[in-house]
């Protein structure tokens, strides 16, 4: 730790994201503050450690935590807890809650929105600590670009999440007009770490590849028997040549350390995507080729003869049936359970990152390569922890 690192208040330290700029901040030699809550019986501090764990981050790196959590739009912290937070140079706020629809205690309005409101708050009272949010590139809706690195007027969303972090932004719009200095870093889709794939979460992306996964489970069929399946009805949303919009965990982590802790001149919005992004015939190409899949839909698009026959294994009569029904289903039944995230497969926006790069190109951070190799490691961290069923729960 060096002696001038910056005391940084954090939050969402047991998230992806959140986890990810810990270890940075800490690496920098920065005295971090995380701001957190127990659950199931676990401190807030330890659920922090083992996120640092699963990220492949060592658990025993110093911090302090104070636990806090919202209350009626407040924070409850304890006066002696309050009282360490005075002194605090920068607010992070990385803690966000991802929900497409509309659920339980009105999530994700209470999270996304009450708790920046709380945040702005405690930034004000502890002496307009400049604050960085973390926001994301799809607060433009259904606008697909190319999208500016400015607030955008309130567009057409395609979910309440999308809704939620607009009008979140739009606080710190506010806050920031009546002279609190803030800035706003907008990650697209993020995915695991470009070195080993690892991630926390398994929404958004990974329930394509989730989907898929079942698909092979329903139809009996084992990627590493030798064999290609066959699925005849199963195509997808948009032009192959479509981009995703993938970065990783790592990068994104790096870019939000890196602007949470620059001055109180520096103000904006910067856009985290990928320049080059992969697109959805890329994707395509590598869950078939993970999962052994010929998609006669998508193949006739695209010059990729089907493979020959590599000994497909006998299949009795009635499972040969089930299966049969099960793939029959496919084209129907793909996207009903991918339908949250279906429409950035399918919309497909162009985000310009002028003031990005202007910002952390000097520090060279860039995006990772999202190719085929980092999707490959992404999918392969992702089926050996079951999407997350075998991990335990933070």
């Amino acid at each position: 730790m060096t002696a001038d690192g910056l005391r940084i208040l954090l939050t969402g330290a047991t998230g992806q994201v959140g986890g990810t700029v810990l270890g940075e901040l800490l690496d920098a030699g920065h005295r971090v503050i995380c701001l957190a809550r127990g659950r199931d019986g676990r401190s807030a501090e330890l659920r922090v450690r083992d996120t640092l764990a699963r990220i492949g981050r060592d658990p025993r790196l110093p911090f302090e935590v104070v636990e806090g959590e919202l209350v009626d739009g407040g924070i409850s912290l304890t006066p002696a807890d309050r009282a360490r937070l005075v002194g605090v140079d920068r607010i992070v706020h990385s803690a966000a809650r991802v929900a497409f629809e509309v659920e339980g205690h009105n999530e994700p309005f209470e999270t996304n929105i009450g708790g920046t409101l709380a945040m702005l708050e405690l930034a004000r009272s502890l002496g307009h600590v400049p604050f960085t949010h973390v926001s994301t590139a799809y607060v433009c809706g259904r606008f697909v670009g190319p999208v500016a690195e400015r607030f955008h007027e309130r567009p057409d969303f395609h979910n309440p999440y999308e809704a939620s972090k607009w009008e979140a932004e739009r606080q710190v719009r506010l806050a920031g007009e009546a002279g609190l200095p803030v800035r706003i870093a907008r990650p697209s889709i993020i995915v695991g770490g470009a070195g080993d794939g690892r991630a926390l979460h398994f929404q958004g992306f990974y329930l394509v590849c989730r989907a898929v996964s079942l698909l092979c489970q329903l139809a009996d069929h084992d990627p590493r028997s030798g064999y290609d399946l066959t699925v005849d009805g199963l195509d997808v949303p948009g032009a192959l040549d479509a981009p995703i919009n993938l970065v990783t965990a790592d990068y994104v982590a790096a870019a939000v350390a890196r602007i949470g802790t620059l001055g109180p001149e520096v103000r904006g919005i910067y856009h985290l995507t990928h320049p080059s992004p992969p697109t959805l015939g890329d994707l395509t190409a590598v869950l078939s080729g993970y999962y052994r899949l010929y998609l006669p839909c998508i193949e006739t698009r695209r010059p990729r003869p089907r493979p020959a026959p590599r000994g497909e294994p006998r299949i009795d009569p009635a499972r040969l049936r089930r299966r049969q029904r099960v793939l029959a289903r496919a084209n129907q039944s793909f996207w009903r359970l991918t339908a949250a995230v279906k429409p950035y497969f399918s919309d497909t926006p162009v985000f310009d990152t002028t003031a990005a790069r202007a910002l952390l190109d000097p520090y060279g951070i860039h995006p990772a390569p999202v190719d085929s190799a980092t999707l490959l490691r992404v999918l392969e961290y992702a089926e050996s922890v079951g999407f997350g069923r075998d991990l335990p729960q933070v």
